[in-house]
């Protein structure tokens, strides 16, 4: 039962029709100026007038400048003391642990420090 109704849609294509059916009210041309051309004149425009190289070359300024120099991060204070925090990354294994061959590289209970080996 599931099948009809894959079969009515993948017929449901073949059926339908397209039909022209005429303009209705009235029908007026586009008055707007498109936006791609209104963008490539400003963009000549600025061209020519060197404006575009300006901004170009203060965008590549404003970017090596935070680049070399980043704001600084509010809250956050230069430490005046050194500090040392050792990590000991040993855990306990939970249960035996095999490889693709089966063989027992970890038994269960097993302390392992997966810097040491």
């Amino acid at each position: 039962m599931p099948r009809l109704p894959v079969m009515v849609l993948c017929l449901l294509p073949v059926c339908v029709s397209a039909k022209d059916l005429g303009v209705r009210g009235d029908v007026w041309p586009v008055a707007e100026q498109s936006l791609l051309s209104l963008i490539e004149t400003r963009l000549k425009t600025m061209e020519q007038t060197g404006e575009l190289a300006q901004r170009q070359e203060d965008f590549k300024n404003r970017v090596i400048e935070n680049t070399l120099r980043p704001a600084p991060v509010e809250g956050l204070e230069t430490d005046t003391e050194s500090h040392t925090v050792w990590y000991d990354p040993t855990f306990t294994v939970r249960q035996d642990l095999t490889d693709d061959k089966g063989r027992v590289f970890a038994r269960q209970g097993q302390q392992v420090n997966p810097l040491e080996s």
